[in-house]
């Protein structure tokens, strides 16, 4: 199951609390879930790609340690309820970047990766003890071989 969390949503379905509820049900069920960070207060797509409200002004370093330490909170919250996931992707939608305009692709592509590793950096510091979540880097054009190459090369490097 995919588990949304935006960092302060309008509303309270998609927040930490909201989301880890679903996610004790999903695990009482047996189902095994996808934690989808957003980075975002709203949707983050391929047409908004806008940081937390309470991030505003942070770049650089300042924004990576805002993705490490949201991230290593919301892991510690979640192992902390007994329901880590099986899989996190840090961010959502990326194949434009995240975070704009820090992370905005194409000119950014060494920032959009550091943010990434900072999201992934903050699941092995929220982790503890419990077993490594996978890691999921989320584009959405992965029905295009040729864009998904363009992607990955490029993001890889």
């Amino acid at each position: 199951m995919r588990q949304r969390l935006f960092h302060n949503p309008g509303n309270d379905s998609l927040n930490l609390p909201n989301t880890l509820e679903q996610a004790r049900q999903a695990r009482a069920l047996g189902i095994k879930f996808l934690l989808n960070c957003h980075y975002s207060d709203t949707w983050a797509d391929p047409k908004h790609q806008h940081p937390p409200a309470a991030w505003k002004g942070l770049e650089g370093a300042e924004l990576e340690a805002a993705v490490r330490d949201y991230t290593r909170d919301s892991m510690v919250a979640f192992r902390e309820a007994g329901v880590m996931p099986g899989m996190v992707q840090n961010g959502n939608e990326i194949s434009v970047g995240m975070l704009w305009p820090h992370g905005r692709l194409a000119e950014n592509w060494e920032a959009l990766a550091s943010l990434v590793r900072a999201g992934i950096e903050g699941v092995e510091a929220g982790r503890g003890d419990a077993p490594r979540p996978e890691i999921l880097v989320q584009i959405e054009r992965s029905g295009s071989w040729t864009d998904t190459k363009w992607f990955f090369d490029h993001f890889l490097e």
